[in-house]
């Protein structure tokens, strides 16, 4: 086990020595920089509304909520039955809008 250890000590102290001939970068001295990044560039600075109306779209067709013919976005229901009672068993909805136009002319289905 030792000298397991002492061959995997060699093999990573001759990979940090290691330097690019071409930019110099090293394990150690990474190429090109990270950016000094404040807290306040990952905030998002738009409202909810701006930001559902902005990223809500149909996952078929790709258009966006306020596009003329993708007026109408829904998501898919599956239901099912419970064969004995004909009650429902279980409702599992999807994670996914699909704009009725692709659910009629597409025959989209999302499960």
């Amino acid at each position: 086990i030792l000298r397991k250890k002492r061959e995997y000590r060699k093999v990573v102290e001759q990979f940090n020595r290691v330097v690019c001939s071409k930019c110099s970068h090293a394990p150690q001295n990474p190429s090109p920089k990270f950016p000094d990044v404040g807290i306040d560039d990952f905030i998002n600075k738009r409202s909810i509304e701006e930001h559902y109306k902005n990223e809500t779209e149909c996952f078929f067709t790709k258009k966006m909520i306020d596009e003329p013919d993708c007026a109408t976005l829904g998501i898919g229901v599956t239901v099912q039955h419970n064969p004995r009672t004909g009650q429902i068993h279980k409702v599992q909805a999807s994670e996914t809008f699909v704009s009725l136009n692709a659910f009629r002319k597409q025959n989209a289905n999302v499960f």
